[in-house]
């Protein structure tokens, strides 16, 4: 996403969390759903669509951010204190 490019991803709980409305989502078993997805991508109006979507999406995460939230967990773990669990 972060790339410019759509994204097509299964329909997983945690890809769905991640990727939301950005992604053409399909079943994991799903064939017939993939190559549907895959299909969509032929139109420039959807294509050009899910490449917004996907960069406003991305810009929500950042490494910055992510190694923050894993500094206050393991600090929190080091300290043995409440801040050691997940939010």
């Amino acid at each position: 996403m972060a790339c410019g490019v759509p994204v097509l991803a299964s329909d997983a709980p945690a890809l769905v969390e991640i990727a939301g409305g950005a992604a053409a989502h399909f079943g994991v078993d799903d064939v017939d759903g993939l190559v549907a997805a895959v299909r969509g991508l032929d139109d420039a109006a959807s294509r050009a669509r899910r490449v917004s979507l996907g960069l406003e999406r991305a810009s929500r995460f950042s490494w910055d951010e992510v190694a923050a939230r894993t500094r206050a967990v393991l600090d929190g773990v080091a300290a043995g204190g409440e801040a050691a669990r997940c939010a």
